[in-house]
């Protein structure tokens, strides 16, 4: 274990963070699952918009989130979608949220509620920022972050810019919390590499063009956002001792690992030392 003088956080080689909801299996019972995604209704196939140039975007995954959004008592599904960086292309790969129909089965609601962002996608998460009782959506992506404020009526409305939460960077993992304690949560973003396609490498195994290791790039310094009660945010994260090294950041999670109330944070690097922050 390694620390560091700043008294913010403590950084740690590794960790492992499990968070169980309400799931409670009794003693010895047999557990089986079966693959029901024939019948579900679900149809999605995720775009990671390979090219023969090998560019460092198509070596990532997308998101996937489990959010009461409708507030009737059942979890429905966004998924994330990546997209290919060729803006020449007239069809895109968008984003596509699943309403959970309450008999096993699921209808895909993209277009009504206005979820379907095409910015080549990384990560989602969810919190309800603006304390209405309904759950938001931050979605990061390649391009610019998108902030879904949920509309309460099946809809949602992108309000990224009026709520100051855009990184115009590489971003990766997210997650919402109430780190001042003041009732109201904010949100922390992991930014990953400082890749573009004018910054593309092109690297060669055994002179066969592949995918650079991540760090040919330099990484970049994650984000936390604090919220300002009001609908808004503000950049915080200097002041709050966030901003130790650019970390390649991939996953992020909060959580009290230390019992004192209140929540720290875990930072998932690629190819980097991992970061444990203590509140």
């Amino acid at each position: 274990m390694t620390t560091y003088s700043k008294p913010q956080f403590l950084v740690t080689s590794f960790l492992v963070l499990v968070l169980v909801d309400n799931i409670f299996i009794q003693s010895g019972a047999s557990v089986k699952f079966t693959d029901v995604i024939q019948t579900s209704g679900i149809q999605f196939t995720h775009e990671d918009g390979k090219s023969y140039k090998k560019y460092f975007t198509e070596t990532l995954g997308s998101g996937v989130a489990l959010l009461d959004y409708d507030n009737d008592n059942d979890l429905d599904i966004y998924f994330v979608n990546g997209s290919s960086l060729d803006n020449s292309k007239t069809v895109r790969a968008y984003n596509h949220l699943y309403r959970n129909d309450g008999n096993l089965t699921f209808t895909d609601v993209t277009m009504e509620s206005q979820t379907g962002n095409q910015g080549c996608g990384t990560g989602v998460c969810v919190g309800d920022y603006n304390n209405d009782g309904w759950l938001d959506m931050y979605v990061t992506n390649f391009r610019s972050n998108v902030l879904y404020r949920n509309n309460k009526d099946g809809t949602f409305t992108d309000v990224t810019e009026t709520a100051n939460v855009d990184c115009q960077k590489w971003s990766t993992g997210c997650s919402f919390s109430d780190v001042d304690g003041d009732g109201d949560l904010d949100l922390y973003v992991a930014n990953y590499v400082d890749f573009s396609i004018e910054r593309h490498i092109p690297c060669r195994v055994n002179g066969i063009l592949a995918y650079c290791s991540p760090r040919v790039y330099d990484g970049l310094k994650d984000v936390f956002f604090r919220n300002n009660g009001d609908g808004t945010f503000t950049q915080n994260t200097e002041a709050s001792g966030f901003s130790y090294m650019a970390g390649r950041g991939l996953g992020v999670i909060f959580a009290d690992y230390d019992n004192d109330s209140d929540p720290d944070l875990y930072v998932a690097n690629d190819a980097d030392q991992d970061l444990l922050y203590q509140n």
